[in-house]
């Protein structure tokens, strides 16, 4: 199985998230290999002594370039032909946008670490903006990871489908 993970900026909680799981990842038999696409800019220096594990990084920095840029990373996803390919936040879970126009051939998991919808500093019009697409998106995603209870409860409460949703202790 090839597994690929996608993250805008892999720095704090979402780099010791990649860190665990991709460990976890190369560890297991079935795993050919374990694929790592995050920006070159903002992100910690991830790496594993393992021939089954790749980096490779994309220029980027939020903006409307940035965001044109991110989805150019769609055809370097389908260059390596996964089995499974996991995003992880909400930017560079903007690339399944993609998905509306062109299936995936591979699964397709999506872990927000933290809803944008429920952010504090966000306006009640922009987080109804961000629920609309977190849930079009969802049309498009396999599975929805949650990384605690209250992101699951959140998730449920603004109607992201419950039978993609995901949470582990």
């Amino acid at each position: 199985m090839k597994i690929i993970h996608v993250a805008e900026y892999a720095s704090g909680g979402v780099a010791t998230y990649l860190k665990n799981t991709i460990d976890f990842q190369l560890k297991d038999k079935q795993v050919s290999s374990v694929i790592l696409l995050n920006s070159k800019s903002n992100s910690e220096e991830i790496n594993f002594i393992s021939h089954k594990f790749i980096h490779k990084t994309y220029k980027y920095r939020r903006s409307i370039q940035g965001i044109f840029r991110l989805l150019k990373v769609r055809s370097e996803i389908d260059k390596f032909t996964p089995d499974v390919v996991h995003f992880h936040s909400s930017f560079s879970g903007i690339i399944r946008l993609t998905y509306l126009i062109k299936p995936a051939k591979y699964k397709v998991v999506y872990c927000p670490h933290g809803w944008s919808f429920i952010q504090q500093n966000k306006g009640p019009i922009r987080k109804k903006i961000y629920e609309f697409i977190e849930r079009c998106l969802a049309r498009k995603t396999d599975a929805i990871i949650n990384i605690s209870k209250s992101e699951q409860e959140e998730a449920i409460k603004h109607n992201l489908p419950s039978s993609k949703l995901h949470y582990n202790l």
